[in-house]
């Protein structure tokens, strides 16, 4: 009877650890919905209402992974760290962004910051169908991982 329960603690322990490996695909996809959910919020605050980026700024504080990083990006108003849930060109694209922020005239960012939202909604995209691919891929392979331990052990 124990050694039932200890069979199946090793298939839920397996198929967590599936789970948790598979957090930086939800991650990058958290923060690529809440940067496009800022995107579009600056864009309408800076182009209808004037809001300085301050007030913008802190609409996202204390939410999730992207408001921490746009903490940290208040404080320099620069960012050249890296996320480690992204790949190297998400990563450039987020640099690129940020440089662009606040820097030149509202006609100026205006026209980057078009042509950005295509480039963000396609991460947005792309990042869910990761999240959901590989979150579903990792817990089956824990599942049958800790299935074959099983099997091993019998």
């Amino acid at each position: 009877m124990i050694s039932y329960i200890l069979y199946i603690c090793i298939v839920l322990f397996l198929t967590y650890i599936g789970y948790f490996l598979s957090g930086k695909y939800r991650s990058a996809k958290k923060f690529y919905a809440a940067w496009e959910r800022f995107h579009q919020i600056f864009l309408t605050e800076a182009g209808y209402t004037r809001r300085p980026l301050q007030e913008v700024i802190e609409k996202f504080r204390g939410q999730d992974e992207f408001g921490a990083f746009l903490a940290e990006y208040e404080k320099k108003h620069a960012w050249d760290g890296k996320m480690d849930f992204f790949t190297k060109e998400d990563n450039d694209f987020l640099r690129e962004y940020f440089s662009c922020l606040g820097r030149t005239d509202f006609k100026a960012q205006k026209e980057y910051f078009d042509g950005a939202a295509k480039k963000l909604a396609a991460g947005r995209e792309r990042t869910e169908k990761d999240a959901l691919r590989y979150t579903d891929l990792y817990i089956k392979l824990g599942f049958l991982l800790g299935l074959i331990i099983v099997i091993l052990l019998l």
